[in-house]
């Protein structure tokens, strides 16, 4: 049975425009909202009786944006990455029972409508530029993230090779094959795997070029300190699906 939700159709003197979308867990919805001068905001809601991992993730993001602007706003960007951006927060409204992250709209291209080279091209920007903002998070602010280790990992892995066999049982051998490669290299990840700040799900929709070239990051509610190698392996979910990209 799915959820009521009661949209406002007012923000802080924004008018609601459309409803975009409706999270899979049915207290988060994402809807455009405008003003009387044409300006757009995104608006993301939660609603909830108890705070959730759906509000975490939201509170998540605005921390992110908050902390990736100041940097933006106190920082001079190295050239090459200079043309990275992420949109401003207009407004965080926190209620008992509701959660309301305003941030700008940015009208352009979402990367997954670019060429592959341009795609490729940008991804390698967006590391380099991911890569500075975590070096540059203050101490005070980091402790907004959570951090997570390679324990965490392992376990999900060895949960989800068993579901995995239950699942696919005439490809047992494979999985086995593959979670003793995993088991195998382990150690190397301890070892050389390096703790840094991460967007925590980068695929080809999370960003937006603008008409100006401009490329803007969204949808951090992932992020979180973790090996920065976990960035790599998310995208490949997405670069097979590619082909080309993915070879």
């Amino acid at each position: 049975e799915r959820k009521i939700i009661k949209i406002p159709r007012n923000i802080k003197g924004y008018k609601l425009l459309k409803r975009v979308k409706t999270e899979k867990n049915d207290d988060r919805v994402v809807c455009i909202y405008q003003n009387k001068t044409g300006k757009k905001v995104v608006a993301k809601i939660w609603f909830g009786k108890r705070k959730n991992e759906s509000y975490s993730f939201l509170k998540n993001e605005y921390n992110a944006y908050q902390v990736i602007r100041s940097i933006l706003e106190t920082k001079k960007l190295p050239s090459d990455i200079k043309s990275i951006q992420v949109p401003k927060v207009i407004g965080f409204v926190e209620e008992e029972s509701s959660c309301i992250l305003l941030v700008e709209y940015i009208e352009g291209r979402k990367g997954s409508t670019l060429e592959d080279s341009q795609i490729i091209n940008n991804f390698l920007k967006i590391r380099k530029f991911i890569k500075y903002i975590g070096k540059n998070i203050p101490q005070s602010d980091k402790n907004k993230f959570s951090t997570r280790h390679w324990l965490r990992y392992l376990q999900y892995y060895i949960f989800t090779v068993i579901l995995s066999i239950i699942k696919y049982p005439k490809y047992m051998d494979k999985i086995i094959s593959g979670l003793v490669f995993v088991l195998t290299n382990t150690k190397t990840l301890i070892k050389d795997g390096s703790i840094g700040f991460v967007h925590g799900d980068l695929n080809f929709d999370n960003y937006i070029v603008d008409f100006e070239g401009n490329i803007y990051l969204i949808d951090f509610e992932f992020s979180k300190f973790t090996y920065m190698e976990s960035e790599l392996a998310s995208l490949l979910r997405y670069c097979k699906i590619r082909g080309k990209l993915y070879r």
